[in-house]
């Protein structure tokens, strides 16, 4: 729709407008649930964790917690749920805080571009710029 190119780094483009990535939605909504199932049944689900058989073919909600898991580095067990959620936005988080904030900066300035109806593809294209993906040369 404002004309990235195929190969280029969204996250920071998500990260100055706020948005939240499918893989992060997803994964918060596993730790809603999980709060959801500790409040009603939690001996229930620590017995089919502990006796559960882990496949490929398993898509089972607490084959999908072990993957969040190995993804945090932690047993959400163990933490309370608002620390995971906090963990989840931090894993999904550009860790190039001076990109992030040149994007929002020219995101304001295509903004008020638009606003005033003058030319904005200037800014388009220096948001290209920012977020080009760099293919490295390994010979």
């Amino acid at each position: 729709m404002i004309g990235l190119k195929k190969y280029t780094h969204i996250t920071p483009l998500n990260e100055a407008l706020k948005l939240e990535s499918v893989g992060q939605i997803y994964y918060k909504h596993k730790i809603f649930f999980f709060e959801q199932i500790l409040r009603s049944c939690k001996d229930v689900l620590f017995h089919i964790r502990e006796t559960q058989i882990l496949s490929k073919k398993n898509t089972s909600f607490c084959a999908q917690l072990k993957c969040l898991e190995k993804r945090l580095f932690i047993n959400c067990f163990d933490y309370e749920l608002k620390i995971v959620k906090a963990l989840i936005e931090f894993s999904y988080k550009n860790l190039n805080s001076g990109l992030v904030e040149s994007v929002k900066f020219v995101v304001n300035k295509i903004c008020q571009n638009l606003e005033q109806r003058s030319d904005a593809l200037y800014w388009y294209q220096v948001l290209n710029n920012l977020l080009k993906f760099l293919f490295s040369n390994k010979e």
